[in-house]
């Protein structure tokens, strides 16, 4: 008898997970392609840009608290590092007055 109740619920899970399996297979073409829009400027990138790049996810994957999301009050994400001083990131660097940015926006 308890062989039989084994066999049941093992057929039961391996059911439930080929079921969850064949579920997930229509949609993964479209979320690797929204994936590869989303993060395309990240993949383009090469050598220190990269580096820099990846070393900031790895801070804010570790202390996502330290991102402050100012878009709707003055369109710039912040990156709180601590102790006063936070880096601003412009969402339309081209509205800025930043020299930094408007170089980098339009052309010399």
């Amino acid at each position: 008898m308890r062989r039989i109740v084994f066999l049941v619920v093992a057929a039961h899970a391996l059911a439930l997970n080929c079921r969850l399996l064949a579920g997930d297979t229509p949609g993964s073409g479209d979320e690797f392609t929204k994936m590869k829009s989303d993060y395309a400027d990240v993949l383009a990138l090469e050598g220190t840009a990269k580096g820099e790049i990846l070393t900031i996810a790895k801070i804010l994957r570790a202390k996502p608290r330290i991102a402050v999301d100012q878009t709707a009050a003055s369109g710039e994400y912040c990156f709180n590092s601590g102790q006063g001083t936070m880096v601003h990131f412009a969402t339309q660097p081209e509205n800025t007055a930043e020299t930094l940015f408007t170089s980098l926006t339009r052309p010399a």
